[in-house]
């Protein structure tokens, strides 16, 4: 697991852009904020090496290569309702992991920008909470089927 963000292709690009935050300003509308290249791979970045590494962050965000995003309780127990999201990791919480976290927001709003969307699949509860939309009880189930079970029981 890339704990301090140097080995995955998000480490990498954090580890290269986190000095440059001109190309993650506001008013930037670039169709491409930034060009890469794959060490030992042929290609000039026209387009298809910044979408390939966009389609390869979110991969590894939904993997176990970075301690940022982690299965929902659903997904982990193959119960419930949408088992392929994923949530913020509540034990990411060093200084390293706020600072990948911030990366992350700055690239989700450089992709809504340009229009170059990254399909992470995180819970609506995660949604909600970057919106500040009140959560509700339906959130969690679609979340943790088992854990509103045992609230169900124990309530009534």
């Amino acid at each position: 697991m890339d704990h301090a963000g140097e080995r995955t292709i998000f480490g990498q690009l954090f580890q290269g852009l986190k000095t440059q935050t001109n190309c993650f300003k506001k008013q930037s509308t670039d169709s491409r904020p930034f060009n890469l290249n794959f060490r030992g791979e042929g290609g000039i970045d026209a387009g298809g090496l910044f979408r390939e590494a966009l389609d390869e962050i979110v991969g590894e965000m939904q993997s176990h290569c970075l301690p940022m995003l982690v299965p929902t309780p659903n997904n982990k127990n193959s119960y419930g309702s949408l088992r392929d999201k994923w949530m913020i990791n509540p034990s990411s919480l060093s200084s390293t992991h706020m600072e990948l976290y911030e990366f992350l927001g700055a690239l989700m709003g450089m992709s809504l920008r340009t229009s170059h969307l990254m399909p992470l699949e995180l819970a609506p509860m995660v949604w909600k909470q970057i919106l500040q939309d009140p959560l509700e009880r339906s959130d969690l189930i679609g979340v943790d089927g088992y854990c509103t079970k045992v609230i169900r029981v124990i309530l009534f």
